[in-house]
């Protein structure tokens, strides 16, 4: 049953997508029809419904517009190919670096692209564009349309479009409030779609007026599927692989890239509503199997549907029967309904994809900008609790922006780029200096009184916060012996480990010792990576987790796992004998400011060699 309802659901959706990407409806029920097949069999999500999409169209019609759609078909293969490339080399977790700033952004601008294509419906194409509008188009972009040079259609044929527009909006949002469930279970697209097409033939047009239809802009013919190679062009017109095939790579690459967006977004949308767990990889490599096959069809490219996957899961749609009946579905309407498909006015799709655009934008996104740019004393005066980072905001107007004025893909990638940039901004300044005290301790050799300056520091350590480590550390006032315990830092990269190398150099150039004390496994594994950019170290040591046992570094050649393997079975003999009973304990601290009886600081081994005092 959930495959019937969305099967029934989706064609609509692909002819409007089909429309917006300036191609034939045909096309565009092709692909659904593919991709919902391929991609439900050999993708790892039972319940995502694919098909043409609007974030699909939206690139696709760049595509065609540039190149022609002869291009399509191996652009549509090429990106099924990167996907499945990305799910074998195991990156579809990178998703994890989209943040919610930038989905709002990206949902945003692609339903301001929607709004504004839906327009070319009230576009004359019979007539001749002004040559004079070609500039301005390229600096447009979304908003083209109104400066195409295309005459705009009559008004009266423009008002009978608005008449079978608002049918369908108000049909869509009246099924919402209807009570009975049965009719919860009835697209409210398809009933206004229907309703549109009896204004258009039992009002519009006995009144002496038409509006165009399907088949005007592009006639189903109910045939199916065929490959590139046997369409009606000839072979030599099937484009070279010349230069300007090859160019066809970027487009690709974000086609690829935005299919690959959604789809895993919405396979953890799907994950979520089912509690359960989906392999990414998996999906990802599915989703480019089903290009491919859609590609060789000459397909438009398809991805996950959000909103029919979420009906296709409260239907009860779980399982891989759903995607195959949807499949069939679409199968059976393209050959068999195409004569009334070819009577539907194109007002009636206009509808549904401006109730598609006011469904999919984030109108939340106007009080999150508000309550982020307010002053704290009006948001506490008119209980304004719903501020987040100007960061974030930023991140949202910035690929709503560039989403409309370049592509999709694109304005991820800035969004990305800026969420870790603040990221790198704000973790760099957590490094810092907790506190600092002097213990002093008797030398067992000589008998002297010694000190020895401990600096505890936390935050992460990498190339954003080296610089301000090194600046830390009062090198010239300190003591002989000076202990960094790191028990909450984390070395991070090479930058991490050149700070850390410049700061011991600095000391031993004054006749001064760094020791480094209870280091994080991860952190001591960093270390012992790059231990050879560390000889002016006077020693170092290692705080296990198994037994919280402090471990001396003698030797600087030691590989971090048998430091650690020495650590544990040291940790382990203890706790097994009795003499060894409760030996495991870490070493007390001094608290701030007081003296620690008892205890020798930290003495530490010292290295052979150069580093020997």
């Amino acid at each position: 049953m959930a495959g019937l309802v969305v099967g029934l659901a989706v064609v609509p959706e692909a002819i409007a997508f089909a429309l917006v990407a300036g191609i034939p409806p045909q096309t565009g029920v092709d692909t659904t029809l593919i991709t919902s097949i391929v991609v439900g069999i050999f993708g790892d999500r039972p319940g995502l419904c694919n098909g043409a999409s609007g974030a699909i169209a939206v690139v696709v019609v760049e595509l065609v517009r540039e190149y022609s759609i002869i291009y399509m078909g191996y652009c549509v293969i090429l990106a099924g190919l990167i996907c499945v490339v990305f799910a074998f080399l195991r990156m579809s977790k990178l998703v994890v670096y989209i943040s919610a700033s930038t989905m709002i952004g990206f949902v945003n601008g692609l339903a301001i692209i929607i709004f504004c294509a839906q327009f070319s419906g009230f576009k004359d194409k019979d007539q001749t564009p002004d040559p004079a509008a070609e500039p301005g188009r390229r600096l447009l972009a979304a908003f083209d349309v109104f400066v195409d040079g295309v005459p705009w259609i009559d008004p009266t044929t423009a008002g009978w479009m608005m008449l079978e527009i608002a049918i369908v909006m108000a049909t869509m949002v009246g099924m919402g409030y209807i009570p009975f469930k049965w009719v919860k279970v009835i697209p409210g697209s398809l009933v206004g779609i229907l309703l549109a097409t009896a204004a258009e033939w039992a009002i519009v047009r006995p009144a002496g007026f038409s509006t165009r239809t399907i088949g005007d802009i592009g006639e189903m013919t109910g045939a199916l599927p065929i490959p590139l190679w046997q369409r009606d062009y000839s072979p030599q017109e099937l484009p070279p692989l010349d230069g300007k095939t090859l160019g066809i790579v970027m487009p690709a690459g974000s086609l690829a890239a935005v299919a690959l967006i959604e789809q895993l977004m919405t396979m953890e949308l799907v994950n979520t509503m089912t509690k359960s767990d989906g392999n990414s990889h998996r999906e990802a490599f599915g989703l480019g199997v089903g290009n491919i096959v859609a590609g060789c069809f000459g397909g438009m490219g398809g991805n996950a549907m959000i909103g029919q996957s979420v009906i296709q899961v409260r239907s009860g749609g779980t399982h891989r029967i759903s995607n195959i009946v949807v499949g069939a579905v679409v199968l059976i309407i393209s050959v068999a309904a195409f004569p009334f498909v070819n009577r539907i006015p194109q007002a009636a799709f206009i509808g549904m994809m401006w109730m598609i655009v006011y469904y999919t934008f984030e109108w939340n996104t106007f009080t999150l900008v508000w309550h982020a740019v307010a002053p704290m004393r009006t948001r506490e005066k008119n209980n304004m609790f719903q501020k987040i980072k100007r960061v974030d905001v930023l991140v949202v107007l910035v690929v709503t922006i560039v989403t409309i004025f370049t592509n999709l893909a694109i304005a991820v990638g800035f969004g990305v780029a800026i969420n870790l940039i603040a990221f790198a901004w704000d973790s760099s300044s957590k490094v810092r200096v907790t506190g600092t005290r002097d213990v002093e301790s008797i030398d067992p050799s000589s008998g002297d009184i010694q000190t020895t300056r401990i600096y505890e520091i936390e935050g992460p350590l990498f190339f954003a916060s080296a610089r301000k480590f090194k600046k830390l550390f009062s090198i010239t006032d300190d003591p002989d012996d000076v202990e960094l315990h790191c028990t909450n830092m984390q070395v991070m990269d090479y930058s991490a480990l050149e700070a850390i190398s410049f700061v011991a150099s600095e000391y031993a150039a004054i006749g001064k010792r760094l020791h480094l004390r209870f280091l994080k496994e991860s952190t001591h594994r960093e270390l012992a990576k790059g231990r050879g950019m560390l000889k002016d170290l006077a020693s170092w040591r290692v705080f296990h987790e198994a037994g919280e046992q402090e471990v001396d570094m003698d030797d600087i050649n030691l590989d971090h796992m048998q430091v650690i393997g020495e650590a544990k079975q040291k940790h382990y003999d203890q706790t097994a004998s009795p003499a060894g009973k409760g030996s495991c304990s870490p070493p007390r601290r001094s608290r701030e400011g007081a003296g620690e009886m008892g205890r020798a600081p930290s003495a530490p081994p010292v290295f052979r060699g150069e580093n020997q005092a």
